[in-house]
């Protein structure tokens, strides 16, 4: 039933209180030191570590988070840590649930949880067999428990991918882009230092704004019309105060796009003020063929690329250098194009 999750040679500690989301233990004898079982490394009750505490309904899924010693000269049996909760294992199916069913009682044991284990936890949240899986990664311990995560498990809310510089974080957004091209996903990658410049293959399409620091060769250059933002795309942008600047960059947007809207008109460019009849100027106000409060149709006009949205739309990889303020913009662009 519980053969592969629960090993007495992981057994190290037992409860001996309990809260809402968290249980401190103690741990059971002197011999609670790191040890090695099937080949690999136990830390038998160390901080970080992954822990299964066998209840008398359930078992508990948790990862110590604190070991302390009051008194350096007690004995090791008066080192106490503490347990934050994480979830449920049936015990008859080992089905893992996300929040406590049953709190642990005092005394109830408490094991290393097995590296095999660990690694199958996506899996076995799954109600239903995963038809496609991405291999993300592996236990840092024992690199031949992979672990397996569905697309929808991964991407259905939200993701964020944190640690520390040099902590591997481009690492391994490289790897679930790489899983993600096996399965002939669609991606938009916005790259603001360059850092992926070196994905290459002929499914991936590489374009920039600007001139980037690391530009690739094969890399297109694109530009944003101003005729494709709304009014509220460049009130973000520019942030002028509502006031004095707010009504003046208002009135400055209107003009340059009906100036650009209407050249057959205003063939400067703009709409001259200064001994101009205001005539014309209220003609294309009143146009009603004038929308003036929403961007144009996104076209391939918008890239200056020497690609046509068929080509986009076999691009699997999108990757977008120097991207700084106009990238939220920029993405909404996109996705208009390559989700056709």
């Amino acid at each position: 039933m519980t053969k592969s999750t629960i090993n007495p040679e992981l057994l190290f500690g037992k409860v001996n209180s309990i809260n809402a989301n968290s249980v401190h233990f103690e741990y059971i004898n002197n011999q609670h030191e790191p040890t090695y079982f099937r080949g690999n490394r136990y830390g038998k009750g160390e901080v970080g570590e992954f822990v299964i505490i066998e209840s008398q309904v359930n078992l508990v899924l948790g990862r110590i988070i604190e070991i302390k010693k009051d008194d350096l000269a007690k004995s090791n049996l008066e080192i106490v840590g503490k347990i934050h909760l994480l979830g449920t294992i049936q015990m008859d199916t080992l089905r893992v649930s996300a929040g406590v069913d049953y709190y642990p009682s005092i005394n109830d044991l408490i094991y290393s949880a097995p590296h095999e284990f660990i690694a199958s936890i996506p899996e076995k949240m799954q109600k239903d067999e995963a038809k496609i899986v991405l291999e993300i990664g592996a236990i840092d311990l024992d690199q031949s428990c992979g672990i397996s995560i569905t697309p929808e498990k991964l991407f259905g809310r939200h993701l964020g991918i944190l640690g520390a510089t040099g902590g591997g974080k481009s690492y391994t957004t490289a790897r679930v882009l790489e899983e993600c091209l096996k399965h002939n996903s669609k991606v938009i990658l916005l790259d603001s230092t360059g850092e992926y410049r070196d994905f290459n293959s002929n499914d991936v399409f590489h374009i920039h704004l600007g001139q980037p620091l690391y530009e690739v060769t094969s890399s297109k250059e694109c530009y944003l019309p101003p005729e494709s933002f709304i009014e509220t795309d460049f009130l973000a942008l520019f942030e002028p105060s509502g006031k004095v600047q707010g009504p003046k960059f208002k009135e400055a947007i209107r003009s340059l796009k009906i100036a650009n809207l209407k050249p057959d008109v205003f063939t400067n460019g703009f709409i001259p003020k200064i001994n101009s009849f205001k005539k014309d100027y209220l003609d294309a106000i009143n146009d009603p063929n004038l929308n003036l409060n929403s961007p144009l149709i996104f076209s391939t006009l918008i890239f200056k690329l020497n690609m046509n949205v068929y080509s986009l739309n076999s691009a699997h990889l999108l990757i977008v250098q120097r991207i700084q303020l106009v990238g939220v913009i920029l993405m909404e662009l996109l996705i208009q194009v390559v989700y056709l």
